[in-house]
């Protein structure tokens, strides 16, 4: 649902999670971000059935890496990072064109 607004208005959205540690208590560690074109060009895109309270049924499930996620930071919210990223259609093209540029590199 945030990809169909997000394309109609040329919008990044800023997915927010809240990181919690491994023990039963399930203690916060800090809120974590990434954007949907870190999402859209991070994912594998690797589709599986829902998981335990996601409702059951024919829903699909894209796993995400952690690695996708960073740290949520208060210049995150700054004005200038904010216009820097806010164009999904740029972040897409600026991430597929560091792409291009590190394979011919490798290569």
């Amino acid at each position: 649902m945030m990809l169909r607004l997000c394309l109609a208005t040329d919008s990044n959205a800023l997915y927010i999670i809240r990181e919690v540690d491994e023990s039963m208590e399930r203690k916060f560690v800090k809120w974590r971000f990434a954007t949907l074109s870190d999402m859209i060009m991070g994912s594998s895109w690797n589709l599986q059935a829902g998981g335990k309270g996601m409702g059951g049924g024919n829903t699909q499930t894209i796993m995400l890496s952690a690695s996708l996620f960073d740290t949520l930071e208060l210049n995150n919210l700054s004005e200038k990072w904010l216009s820097k990223h806010s164009s999904l259609q740029s972040s897409v093209k600026s991430v597929a064109q560091k792409l291009s540029h590190d394979l011919i590199q490798y290569l």
